[in-house]
């Protein structure tokens, strides 16, 4: 994002930007990693009974998020601000209710996403 601003910054571009991330094929797909924030939670496969947690998945096939903007007016809290709220709608797509890339001061932390995985392998 702050690349984004200094780009159209730089051409003098003041007006309104659509930011659109799209991601497919997300029914069955889990994130995992996030270090600290899993470190007391400990998933069973999905299809298994028992007193761990039951693996956050995606229920639906696709996910978009869109939003305009006008990258004049962006700070740098308007930026994290926007990024919270990408990943706050990420990780609910894929069945988390916990924001996963952000530590409990609110910092962003790139490291915390270890990757994606289908948990139906059939």
């Amino acid at each position: 994002m702050k690349f984004i601003k200094d780009f159209y910054n730089k051409i003098s571009y003041v007006d309104e930007i659509s930011i659109v991330i799209a991601i497919s094929n997300i029914q069955d797909m889990t994130i995992h990693g996030f270090g600290k924030k899993n470190e007391n939670t400990h998933y069973l496969n999905p299809y298994d009974n028992g007193h761990l947690h039951k693996m956050p998945t995606g229920k639906q096939k696709n996910f978009r998020f869109e939003k305009n903007i006008i990258v004049s007016e962006m700070g740098d809290k308007e930026i994290d601000d926007l990024v919270k709220e990408v990943d706050t709608r990420v990780c609910n797509a894929l069945g988390e209710t916990i924001v996963k890339c952000f530590d409990d001061k609110g910092v962003f932390d790139k490291n915390q996403l270890v990757g994606f995985r289908n948990v139906r392998s059939r």
